[in-house]
């Protein structure tokens, strides 16, 4: 497939320096630079300073970016700003804390119902590399932030992260990867969880459910919330030594979560976790899950889609030019049509690239949205819908200091 390159690295080094000059007392990102021989716009990206980990999720009329900031050797800054029409607002500051654990792939999830948003971070909770809590805290309409809650209440020291957070009716569901197990005694019993549970908007927990008590180990969760109730899609982990890695979904049907189910068997065998989650995204009841496999060392970026809110879901779509990385984000543009981004290596540069495709498989030229990296400093670029405009967010490396990125495109610009 031919590509249409729309950034290179030196383009976003040239906008880098202009954007130092821009200052606005008001809003963030009053000024943006668009590339002429396309519908994609760079804008001021909020996040200034050392900057890494972005998140994205669109709510309503907004679109919200959180990323953290490190402002010395230790200390740690959790920060989110909103954008209605390209313009970013003045950063807003969630949490800081000089002892968190803070890595590229397991980063903090923003998300908002109406008024109502919540963040997490990850905590250390011993000296060990991968000993650490989560914690969440709840932003209430009246637009304070609430104390530090802790999410997963068993109080092992262990790992517990790779969090995802949505709306759903009034409150909110979270899953997370939760590792007590791990330090089992029993070797044999050491595996790792999926574990989910209920926020009400006040920040207490009502519910929390064990998903799966056997999954990979670092590997991002999804949801997705369609007419039929919450879905989590996950990389699982076979019961029997052929140590089999591919997506399984389970679904909330009142108040009782169905058994894991594979939503397509690559058969992807791996003794290790490849650091790569599925990515889930609904629209009224039909739901859209992205994954990255390489099972017989054949890399793969593929989709499914469901009609029945995850109940069944139709054959694969492969996506991928033959060379991606993974890293994968999907929204749902309608009830047929899904966007799908994630990296891949094309022409000797790791770019990132987003496709539009729709049930049947017919899928738009693929857009280079813009020069990455393969390393793990580049993080999981991100991607959300907002009316007919896609927001991406991702972390650059320019003379050893990482910034966030953040640009808008057109979806009426995917071309077949």
């Amino acid at each position: 497939m031919k590509y249409k390159n729309l950034v290179s690295l030196p383009f976003i080094l040239i906008l880098l320096l202009a954007f130092t000059c821009c200052k606005n007392d008001n809003k963030i990102g009053s000024k943006s630079t668009k590339n002429e021989d396309s519908g994609l716009k760079i804008t001021t990206s909020p996040a200034t300073g050392i900057t890494s980990e972005p998140s994205l999720f669109s709510s309503d009329n907004s679109v919200f970016l959180s990323w953290v900031e490190k402002t010395n050797d230790s200390l740690y800054t959790l920060l989110y700003s909103q954008s209605r029409d390209s313009v970013w607002s003045n950063p807003d500051t969630i949490a800081s804390g000089t002892d968190w654990f803070n890595n590229w792939a397991d980063y903090p999830i923003f998300s908002a119902n109406k008024e109502v948003f919540i963040a997490h971070f990850l905590q250390k909770s011993a000296s060990g590399k991968y000993t650490y809590d989560i914690k969440y805290k709840v932003k209430a309409a009246d637009g304070t932030w609430g104390h530090s809650i802790l999410l997963n209440e068993d109080h092992v020291q262990a790992e517990h992260g790779f969090v995802s957070l949505m709306p759903y009716g009034e409150n909110f569901i979270a899953s997370w990867l939760d590792g007590r197990n791990t330090v089992n005694e029993n070797k044999a019993l050491n595996q790792m969880t999926v574990r989910a549970a209920i926020i009400n908007p006040e920040g207490n927990k009502l519910e929390e459910y064990l998903i799966d008590d056997r999954v990979c180990d670092c590997c991002q969760t999804s949801i997705a919330v369609p007419d039929d109730g919450p879905v989590i899609v996950y990389r699982d982990r076979s019961e029997d030594e052929k140590e089999v890695r591919d997506i399984s979904i389970v679904r909330l049907q009142d108040t009782i979560w169905s058994t894991p189910k594979v939503i397509s068997k690559d058969n992807w065998q791996l003794n290790g976790c490849p650091v790569n989650g599925p990515r889930a995204s609904a629209y009224k009841n039909t739901v859209a899950v992205a994954w990255f496999s390489a099972a017989n060392d054949k890399p793969k970026v593929q989709i499914v889609f469901s009609g029945n809110g995850g109940e069944s879901f139709d054959p694969a779509i492969r996506l991928d030019s033959g060379k991606p990385i993974g890293r994968i984000d999907v929204e749902m543009l309608d009830e047929n049509t899904a966007v799908v981004s994630w990296l891949e290596t094309v022409a000797s540069k790791d770019v990132i690239v987003a496709m539009k495709v729709n049930k049947e498989g017919v899928r738009s030229q693929p857009i280079q949205i813009a020069t990455s990296s393969a390393e793990r400093s580049s993080g999981f670029p991100q991607m959300a819908l907002l009316n007919d405009h896609l927001y991406f967010a991702w972390t650059t490396n320019l003379e050893n200091k990482s910034s966030v990125i953040t640009a808008i495109f057109p979806v009426s610009d995917f071309t077949e």
